[in-house]
């Protein structure tokens, strides 16, 4: 997944700028507990590694709400 990915950044958005980062979107803590590993995470450091970028760790979750069958808030 993380190669299909990286294929398609570079495809379409190419390599123009001379830093970049990968920022995966946090994932809940209990969802890491069930799964064994983060999967953003684990996909970013590999997108980062293959296209030469850094990761880092940008953003944090405010709570551990569950988005599937939450109603829509304006």
């Amino acid at each position: 997944m993380a190669e299909i990915m990286a294929r398609t950044y570079a495809k379409y958005c190419g390599l123009h700028i001379v830093d970049y980062l990968v920022v995966p979107v946090p994932t809940a803590s209990g969802r890491i507990r069930n799964r064994g590993f983060d999967h953003a995470d684990y996909l970013a450091a590999k997108i980062a590694k293959i296209l030469g970028f850094k990761k880092i760790n940008a953003l944090a979750r405010l709570g551990q709400s569950r988005q599937v069958g939450a109603e829509r808030t304006v």
